[in-house]
């Protein structure tokens, strides 16, 4: 069940292809990069890289993490990153060995990410059931594993017109 709650938020919190990947990480207590940090009151700190996804990306995920920390002792702390800047900024702490716990990656940065061995292969940790609650967490397949969890699937354009008035064009 915890499994399911994790999914749930982390589907939530990625907003796209989105993802949660245990991407590096130094354990070292606190690194800007992550890790598995303890705070004064024993939770556990997770960082979350994400892009400015909307007009207040901050405050439209604090609701969702909310219930996430609460159940899981843990404190996600979230940090923006320009768009300009975000895909330097994983190259950069990646090189470096540091990075987020959970984090947003577009389609074009897996292959690299997947290749060195910083994103983790969720199948191992995915039940039956995530299958069937989360429509498209097959879309975060590639490569040969799961290495994100799809907020957005596409977004399909149709392109119609009204044939009369093209007629009247002619």
């Amino acid at each position: 069940m915890m499994k399911k709650k994790l999914i749930s938020t982390l589907l939530c919190t990625s907003m796209v292809a989105a993802l949660a990947a245990g991407c590096g990480g130094s354990g070292d207590g606190g690194s800007e990069g992550g890790g598995d940090a303890k705070g004064d009151s024993d939770k556990t700190t997770l960082t979350m890289w994400l892009p400015p996804l909307d007009e207040d990306t901050e405050n439209n995920f604090k609701p969702l993490l909310a219930d996430f920390e609460e159940e899981n002792n843990c404190e996600v702390k979230m940090e923006l990153i320009p768009w300009a800047s975000y895909e330097e900024k994983w190259s950069t702490a990646i090189s470096g060995g540091e990075g987020p716990d959970i984090g947003y990656m577009y389609a074009e940065m897996y292959p690299t990410y997947i290749s060195s061995g910083a994103v983790v292969d969720l199948t191992d940790m995915m039940e039956d059931a995530d299958y069937d609650e989360y429509l498209y967490l097959d879309r975060g397949e590639m490569m040969s594993g799961l290495y994100g969890i799809p907020i957005v699937t596409g977004v399909p354009f149709v392109l119609y017109y009204n044939q009369e008035i093209e007629s009247f064009q002619s």
